[in-house]
């Protein structure tokens, strides 16, 4: 099974991670791209999206994105992804700042496909039910009512 790992973005460690990448002669495997407004290019070829994040994100973005294509996660258990991520049923949460563990929940994923599988599709039908447009839509249509009405 051929492994390749996307991160994505310009942040403060990419130097060190192409020291590391290229010291460990992973560029076959581990590609770093810049930061693009049209990320969904690579959504769209993802088996799998971890945000192994400890930035302070209420609601991070780019985890709702992933769970609008049905993407199983693995994220930090941190800010507000536990509000969007319920362990074992839409993905998995680790505690930040612990790779060991990560390595591990990504590791089960890359080898349980129908565990990926079942994540995703709870992925998208939690997102469906939540987070869609028209959910949204519907809640700011209810509370604005109240007060025109």
């Amino acid at each position: 099974q051929k492994i390749r790992v996307l991160i994505i973005g310009d942040g403060s460690e990419k130097e060190n991670l192409e020291k590391l990448i290229s010291k460990y002669k992973l560029s076959e495997i581990i590609m770093i791209i810049p930061f693009t407004d049209n990320i969904f290019n690579y959504y769209n070829i993802l088996d799998l999206y971890v945000h192994p994040t400890i930035a302070d994100d209420d609601l991070p973005f780019t985890v709702r994105e992933a769970m609008s294509l049905g993407l199983p996660i693995i994220a930090s258990k941190f800010a507000g992804i536990p509000e969007l991520i319920e362990h074992g049923n839409n993905g998995l949460l680790v505690e930040p700042n612990q790779p060991e563990k990560l390595s591990v929940q990504i590791h089960d994923l890359i080898i349980n496909e129908k565990k990926r599988k079942m994540l995703g599709k709870n992925n998208y039908e939690v997102f469906e039910k939540k987070l869609s447009q028209k959910v949204i839509l519907k809640n700011y249509q209810q509370i604005f009512s109240r007060y025109t009405t």
